[in-house]
């Protein structure tokens, strides 16, 4: 597991002491030009997944699952297809889940958090523990965001964490002007100064920072990302649910046999973030590789989140506790229903099985 800094620690210690700033109207995307497009299976015997393929390294698992044979052809023996979803931001996934769209989807903590406690999930799987960063030119100190305009994409990980940082440096939203952003426009809006600071995830806070070096990291802030299932599409058709988590799994045993296949993968995801954008992403496949390594495939040998997360002071716990304090979670939903959301049964025993799951046979497109 990563080790933490002892400024991440005590920053997640502050968590359940903010007061409440996170003040915004829900988009709705069922109108957005790019997702009004997306044809979901509803009533069909269609497997509906969302993916962020411009987020290292969620997205770059959800390509890889997309080309897997294995899973494409036990899923048509079956009677079912499967379609992947693509969405700008994981964040964005939990809206179409709540239609009933979504029967799994690659989400970051906060988001997943909010939605297990409105809508009924299972977090089945961990994709994901790497850095939030908050980045600007010649800012050294939190304090000197006072006053600036910062690029951040709402309602994602990246949003939640800004506002926990200042929080624990004694300022409030009020304090800065939020730019709302796609994680994408972020580079180009603090190139042409439309911004001053910027709140981003990887890749591009690497592509970033190598386009301008001149700008620097002034803090960085954990966060994790899940696999995530309707909890009804799970208990309808639990099959269905085992094979997609076995595919999961393969992927990520894919990827760590060789660098070849690793290439392979984000090129996949590079060429699924072109199509969702409708123009090439400008993000470094040698970054992207390097960014699933570190955040994904030297951290995660178990895939299942671990149960210290989910303990009195663990940071799930402390999510719960923060979104409580800024409304994004009823006060009337308890913790218990939250904890219950995050299940380690369904990928059990998919790893307890590896011959009947296929774990270590691989057949992808090229």
């Amino acid at each position: 597991m990563l080790k933490i800094p002892t400024f991440l620690l005590c920053l997640f210690l502050a968590l359940c002491a903010a007061a409440p700033v996170f003040a915004a109207n829900e988009p709705d995307l069922a109108n957005h030009p790019i997702y009004a497009k997306y044809q979901f299976g509803r009533e069909g015997k269609v497997v509906d997944m969302g993916s962020p393929p411009l987020s290292a390294p969620m997205g770059v698992i959800g390509g890889v699952m997309q080309h897997d044979q294995i899973l494409h052809k036990a899923l048509a023996e079956r009677g079912w297809e499967l379609r992947i979803h693509d969405f700008l931001k994981g964040a964005d996934g939990p809206f179409f889940f709540q239609r009933g769209d979504l029967d799994l989807a690659i989400i970051g903590d906060f988001p997943a958090i909010a939605l297990a406690a409105s809508y009924d999930i299972l977090v089945t799987a961990l994709a994901k523990q790497g850095f939030v960063s908050i980045l600007g030119k010649n800012m050294s100190q939190m304090a000197q965001l006072r006053g600036k305009r910062i690029g951040v994409s709402k309602g994602t990980v990246a949003h939640y964490n800004l506002l926990i940082a200042l929080e624990f440096f004694g300022l409030t939203e009020s304090d800065v002007t939020p730019v709302f952003l796609e994680f994408s426009e972020m580079p180009e809006a603090l190139a042409q100064g439309r911004v001053d600071a910027i709140v981003a995830l990887e890749p591009y806070t690497s592509y970033t920072l190598k386009l301008h070096p001149e700008y620097k990291v002034t803090q960085r802030l954990l966060y994790q990302g899940y696999l995530c299932f309707s909890k009804k599409f799970v208990t309808d058709n639990p099959e269905i649910a085992e094979l997609m988590v076995a595919a999961y799994i393969r992927a990520l045993r894919w990827m760590r046999q060789s660098n070849a296949n690793l290439m392979q993968a984000v090129g996949w995801d590079l060429a699924a973030g072109e199509r969702l954008l409708g123009k090439p992403t400008g993000l470094s496949p040698q970054d992207m590789a390097r960014i699933t390594t570190e955040e994904l495939l030297k951290i995660v040998q178990s895939p299942m989140v671990p149960r210290q997360d989910l303990a009195e002071n663990g940071v799930i716990r402390r999510i719960y506790a923060f979104l409580q304090k800024q409304g994004k979670i009823p006060a009337g939903v308890s913790w218990e229903k939250v904890a219950a959301s995050f299940d380690r049964t369904l990928t059990e025993k998919v790893l307890a099985a590896p011959k009947q799951y296929r774990l270590l046979d691989f057949d992808y497109d090229k």
